[in-house]
């Protein structure tokens, strides 16, 4: 039996009472162990030299209007993805998210099994975003795109940019150059009018470009709260 390696979350929130919702939440999944909590990303940095998470969850409705900055520098100090949670998503927030290079946008009436799943995906290399952010994100902007706006290479290129590859995993798969697959990120960015992996792979998951991440729910075995966040939190 393959052993399944465990997503590693260390959360960001400004309220205690948040926090121990998520710990009560993700104790119900024993390959999801928490092993920190941040109240700030100052927080959030000390916490990840110790802790080594493979994924943030990040809430922002109390972060203040510094928070894509804060984002940006959490996930360039630490090269670990972020993953934020929100009660609605408009717009701007969204977009300032993309542009901040995070690889989840969920909303706070995810269930559960999604959550995890969630979390397995973007530890794994995915994005996931909750289909009302797609919308939200791209409904101010349209765009009469199609399958046809992408050359064959470039949409393989894109599917693979939607499953997380890195560059030269592209290129060993396509049997190309890493320069090679730099030059249809390029253009593939350029037919979509955007500036990064995480907007291209959210425009093409909202105009179905790509096939779209499927949460699937899984059984569910109690365990107590991970060793590690309970320790420090006590």
């Amino acid at each position: 039996m393959t052993e399944v390696t465990p997503v590693r979350v260390l959360t960001i929130d400004t309220l205690p009472l948040v926090h121990a919702g998520v710990r009560q939440l993700l104790a119900a999944f024993p390959d999801i162990h928490l092993v920190g909590e941040a109240f700030d990303l100052n927080d959030a940095l000390r916490l990840a030299v110790a802790c080594a998470p493979t994924v943030v969850l990040a809430e922002i409705d109390e972060l203040g209007p510094e928070w894509p900055t804060a984002l940006r520098r959490l996930g360039s100090a630490l090269c670990v993805p972020v993953v934020v949670f929100t009660r609605e998503a408009d717009a701007e927030s969204v977009r300032q998210a993309l542009a901040a290079g995070v690889q989840g946008f969920l909303l706070k009436n995810t269930q559960p099994l999604a959550l995890a799943q969630a979390l397995r995906s973007v530890a794994a290399g995915q994005q996931v975003f909750a289909p009302e952010v797609l919308g939200s994100a791209f409904s101010a902007q349209p765009r009469d795109l199609t399958a046809e706006t992408l050359t064959r290479r470039e949409r393989e290129v894109l599917n693979l940019l939607a499953r997380g590859l890195s560059n030269d995993q592209i290129g060993a798969r396509l049997c190309v150059s890493r320069a090679t697959v730099k030059f249809h990120c390029g253009q593939i960015f350029a037919k979509l009018g955007v500036q990064s992996r995480a907007q291209a792979v959210a425009l093409a998951y909202s105009h179905n470009l790509v096939p779209r991440l499927i949460v699937e729910a899984e059984p569910v075995t109690q365990r107590p709260p991970c060793d590690a966040a309970r320790a420090w939190s006590a």
